[in-house]
């Protein structure tokens, strides 16, 4: 059908990924070569990590308030739990860069 606008998955996707290209630079580490690239010059298996990160942040902003433990050793878990918590503290950006906002659910 011609439509070539992008779907809000695919939209949320480039956000998380050009937010990660530009917080690369702005902390100082480098991105693989493969993916420190615009989003619409990615392979399409990078692309789809990008729009599954993207379905993980709908999955835990719903689930805010919750928790869940798994049965990995605790250092394990702390070590899981900082690098979520690095992640979804970028969520507003990513949201931001897609046109969207993150609201508390009513």
């Amino acid at each position: 059908m011609g439509d070539s606008q992008p779907t809000q998955d695919e939209t949320i996707a480039a956000a998380i990924h050009e937010s990660w290209r530009v917080l690369s630079v702005q902390q100082g580490w480098k991105m693989q070569p493969r993916l420190d690239q615009p989003y619409a010059a990615l392979d399409e298996a990078d692309k789809a990590e990008n729009r599954a990160a993207g379905r993980r942040m709908g999955g835990r902003t719903a689930r805010c308030g919750t928790t869940r433990r798994n049965a990995i050793p605790a250092c394990q878990q702390a070590a899981e739990k900082e690098k979520d918590r690095s992640n979804i503290r970028q969520y507003p950006a990513f949201a931001a860069r897609a046109g969207l906002c993150i609201t508390l659910a009513a």
